[in-house]
């Protein structure tokens, strides 16, 4: 039963060392924290999205190259709705 709750305590505690802050180190030897990129999409120039009710949206192009636009629902939430093309 020891051996267990060892085990456990030593998963869990490797678990809390992978969420440490990622951070690099500038010419004066102060610390900065990286931050995560921010949602970098583009708008596209040209397209259009009109959906089955004739709302028109602009549409945007994500760093991965796919193509989405921003919907907001009843509640006030904004989100991405992906688009496939065929």
């Amino acid at each position: 039963m020891k051996k267990l709750t060892l085990i456990t305590a030593l998963i869990l505690a490797s678990f809390a060392g992978m969420a440490q802050t990622k951070v690099s180190k500038d010419a004066a030897g102060n610390y900065i924290a990286i931050k995560k990129a921010v949602d970098t999409a583009k708008l596209t120039p040209v397209a259009q999205f009109t959906d089955s009710k004739g709302n028109v949206y602009p549409v945007y192009k994500s760093v991965n190259n796919k193509l989405f636009y921003n919907k907001t629902s009843k509640a006030g939430n904004v989100y991405k709705v992906y688009i496939k093309e065929i």
